[in-house]
């Protein structure tokens, strides 16, 4: 169907191309809005007082409160301060439009001019941020407005915004809730430090005054799972986030490729630590008890970031790992060897470290400790990582030896019962309640852990001191 063309008289808002364009996006303001603008020259003088009549995220549209001798020209620099309800923010802009009315009023049409240096904050690739937030629109009553997050650290962030309405000036306080997970509510709020205005976009940066501990944390947690970035690479930014194990996944190597990728990893996790030569190769890694032993993999998405290998020893007269130095066997007896796991050639890739991963990787060991119906976990270590082992229950046998791969390193063999791991037996009951308590309660949810009524008094008993503690501890903050 042809549109039809109506006479003159009844269209309603005849077409004006020019104003059209540059009223587009523009919010019109009421004199009972009370916006007002004091306007300077190039900065200096005395401000002409001037009544908002539009506005947008580009400009404003001013009429002169009294009548004036035209001061103004096209193209001339401005200072406006803008009194905007109960704050004022202050901007340069650039004459753009002007008209002198037969009452002497003037009319300005003004573009802002982004006169704030962008802070030099990495601008990821919309994929690896992909998080959206919402803030109140600062004009119109009860309006959301979205925004994208283009970048965020701990105490900063870049926002952009496509809504050319959206109204952003320096100092301006900000408050947005983050759109991620299940929780919409997750409140930054901080002010605008600086801002980019281009034509259809608004880009700022706002420093962040108010993050809470469980919003930094599901950032960091949106970031990690949904978007692969590295606890380093958070960390960075200032996320000191400790709930990266329940996005590992934990998986047994079973194909020559994964051991390959097992291989490259120990290199890298070695040769970062300083424990190997960089002329070490892949290879020179290997491990003839490999064959025989259950390698457990640690995965973020795709990425292997952790490893360590599980040998459960089937006769007594087998060279363990921590064996290998000593001429005859161990110096000093051992439980018997059919009663152990030995644990070997624990990593964490470079990028990974100082995370709870190794948290995760130390209840993988106590899982399958615990399934397999052994007693007792055997390995090493030096005196960097000793009192880590110490303080979740391991005992040092009294032998020690210089690590034939690792630069002759001094290591000492050491040994933990299952008692520590099931009840935390000679641990404190913080450390066994951080890093066995869950699974202890996984594996008798499943029913493949079984304790005595004594065993589940000690359990409920730890349980106690702790939640005794925590809330003491409390009262006291």
């Amino acid at each position: 169907m042809e549109a039809q063309s109506l006479p003159d008289h009844k269209i309603f808002k005849p077409k004006r191309f020019e104003a059209d364009k540059r009223r587009l996006d523009r919010i019109p303001v009421r004199e009972n809005e009370g916006i007002k603008a004091a306007v300077l020259i190039n900065g200096r003088g005395d401000p002409f007082r001037f009544n908002v009549e539009d506005i947008s995220s580009l400009g404003l549209g001013l009429q002169s409160e009294e009548p004036l001798v035209n001061p103004f020209q096209i193209d001339d620099r401005l200072t406006v301060a803008l009194a905007f309800r109960d704050q004022q923010f202050q901007f340069p802009g650039i004459v753009c439009h002007l008209t002198e009315q037969e009452n002497r009023h003037i009319k300005l049409g003004l573009l802002r001019i982004n006169q704030s240096t962008p802070k030099d904050l990495p601008v990821e690739p919309f994929d690896r941020i992909a998080m959206k937030a919402v803030t109140r629109h600062p004009y119109y009553y009860n309006e959301d407005v979205i925004l994208t997050i283009t970048a965020i650290a701990r105490n900063d962030c870049t926002v952009e915004c496509l809504d050319p309405e959206f109204l952003v000036f320096p100092a301006m306080p900000i408050s947005m809730a983050l759109h991620i997970f299940q929780s919409q509510n997750n409140a930054v709020s901080g002010r605008v430090t600086w801002q980019e205005i281009t034509p259809g976009k608004t880009r700022f940066g706002m420093v962040i005054e108010k993050l809470t501990e469980t919003t930094r944390n599901a950032v960091a947690a949106y970031l990690f799972h949904l978007h692969d970035w590295k606890p380093i690479e958070l960390r960075s930014l200032g996320f000191d986030f400790k709930g990266y194990r329940p996005l590992i996944k934990f998986r047994s190597m079973r194909t020559h490729d994964q051991y390959l990728e097992v291989l490259k990893l120990r290199r890298s996790a070695y040769l970062s630590a300083g424990k190997i030569d960089k002329n070490c190769t892949d290879g020179d890694l290997a491990s003839d008890l490999d064959r025989k032993s259950r390698i457990v993999l640690a995965y973020h998405h795709e990425r292997l970031v952790g490893t360590v290998s599980l040998l459960f020893p089937d006769r007594e007269n087998m060279i363990l790992d921590t064996e290998k130095t000593f001429t005859g066997g161990y110096p000093i007896r051992l439980p018997l060897k059919q009663t152990m796991i030995e644990v070997a050639r624990l990593c964490i890739t470079p990028d990974y470290r100082a995370t709870d991963i190794l948290h995760g990787i130390f209840e993988q060991i106590y899982r399958i400790l615990i399934t397999s119906g052994r007693e007792y976990i055997l390995s090493s270590t030096d005196d960097r990582m000793w009192p880590l082992y110490r303080r979740i229950g391991f005992k040092k046998t009294g032998m020690s030896y210089d690590h034939p791969v690792l630069k002759g390193i001094r290591h000492h063999v050491m040994l933990l019962h299952k008692d520590s791991l099931l009840f935390g037996k000679g641990i404190s009951p913080f450390v066994w309640l951080k890093f066995f308590m869950h699974m202890t309660d996984h594996l008798l949810s499943i029913g493949a852990l079984r304790l005595s009524h004594g065993q589940k008094a000690r359990v409920l008993m730890m349980k106690i001191i702790f939640a005794v503690a925590k809330r003491l501890h409390s009262l006291v903050g």
